[in-house]
């Protein structure tokens, strides 16, 4: 789901931000009561969920005294489940989220499509999203079946994705998966809504 999102987030328009663990798939931390340093946290636990969570120093190696953030004790807390996605783990794991943040951050640098293209959003059914981003000669295809079941969604020709979270199999694409290609608008021309 982290792949996917990241995925999203920079094939569509605008600047895109990724914050700090965003790139490492960090989930919201859990931050006991006490613990909690947000006033707005403190004013509305436990209906809501603290900004704390958000905050947490940076796990850069789990198996170093704070995650390798440093030698004192942090502000807040840093929960036991990023200690299996830091940074030191994820950089010998190349199936990891950070090696794939790191390709579509590359992907998006050289594709002027992805960084300043035009976005026509294509027709498509169930969970789909489907879009082109365009720039002078450049097309990329960007499909995300966002829902957690089959989706579908007509592709014209063969499926050879530059990136691809699942593999489509005709016009069905599994539940949470994505494909972006480099295609020619004048051999796949799909309606626009």
């Amino acid at each position: 789901y982290a792949k996917l999102m990241l995925l999203l987030l920079l094939c569509l328009r605008g600047n895109p931000f990724l914050y700090y663990g965003e790139e490492l798939g960090l989930v919201h931390a859990d931050i006991p009561f006490e613990r909690l340093l947000d006033p707005e946290a403190i004013r509305n636990w436990p209906e809501t969920k603290c900004r704390d969570g958000a905050r947490t120093p940076m796990v850069w190696d789990g198996t170093e005294s704070h995650a390798g953030f440093g030698t004192a004790e942090p502000w807040l807390p840093i929960d036991p489940r990023h200690l299996v996605q830091s940074v030191a783990t994820q950089e010998k794991d190349a199936g990891s989220v950070l090696h794939f943040a790191r390709m579509v951050i590359a992907l998006r640098k050289t594709s002027s499509a992805l960084r300043r293209g035009n976005y026509t959003l294509l027709q498509a059914v169930d969970n789909v999203l489907a879009f082109t981003r365009s720039c002078g000669d450049e097309t990329m295809l960007c499909v995300f079946n966002l829902g957690h079941g089959t989706g579908r969604f007509a592709f014209d020709g063969a499926v050879e994705p530059l990136i691809a979270l699942g593999e489509p199999c005709g016009d069905e694409l599994p539940a949470l998966s994505a494909y972006v290609d480099r295609v020619c608008m004048k051999e796949r021309p799909w309606a626009s809504d």
